[in-house]
């Protein structure tokens, strides 16, 4: 298995992803190889205290969430700011997360 990096980021609110930005400007020469944003919307989560969310999510189970798929895998690219959005097709249209 290849190494990963990966953190978890609670959004203010449940939306749906129209636009997202990928920011490797300050990465020149140690920047990711490829990067996946997935979504998860799961409402009993939300309603539980965010210490006991973070508990919620170690390496162990982070892959048994129903994970929807925001930005598949992509190359990434060092010192270079992308852009990328749901009406030039660059983003799935996975609902709400």
């Amino acid at each position: 298995e290849y190494a990963r990096d990966w953190f978890v980021l609670k959004l203010g609110a449940r939306a749906e992803v129209e636009k997202l930005g990928l920011d490797t400007n300050h990465y020149k020469g140690n920047y990711p190889e490829s990067c996946v944003v997935k979504g998860l919307d799961d409402p009993g989560l939300l309603a539980t205290p965010v210490l006991d969310q973070m508990q919620r999510f170690t390496p162990e189970n982070i892959d048994s969430f129903p994970w929807k798929v925001v930005l598949p895998r992509t190359k990434c690219a060092g010192h270079v700011e992308r852009q990328y959005s749901r009406g030039e097709g660059t983003l799935e249209g996975c609902g709400p997360v």
